[in-house]
């Protein structure tokens, strides 16, 4: 059974079109190399990511494959507990939170 957020991240990823889906992917996966280049302590890794996230944000597709970019982001920047923290407050506040958010919360 689908949660709400699970539901949600269905329908907008229904409405999302292919040009929409390759930046929201391209993103995704600048955040994974991001998180890569984080595990070797480079310093710049989490200010790129929160670039990223505003970016996905300015163009309305924060939220458009549900909670991923965060949850990327919060690996990425598990360095700043209260970036985390305050990424994670974010999720919550729209209910976008899922077990991937609490394990990038738990772990930093």
């Amino acid at each position: 059974t689908l949660g709400v957020q699970d539901s949600r991240a269905v329908v907008a990823s229904a409405t999302v079109t292919n040009a929409q889906r390759e930046v929201i992917v391209a993103a995704l996966k600048r955040f994974d190399q991001l998180a890569a280049m984080s595990s070797r302590g480079d310093p710049e890794g989490c200010s790129t990511a929160l670039q990223e996230l505003s970016a996905l944000e300015a163009a309305g597709l924060i939220f458009a494959l549900g909670p991923n970019a965060h949850n990327r982001a919060m690996r990425v920047c598990s360095g700043d507990i209260t970036v985390v923290e305050r990424l994670y407050a974010e999720l919550a506040e729209g209910n976008w939170q899922d077990a991937a958010s609490l394990e990038a919360l738990a772990t930093s």
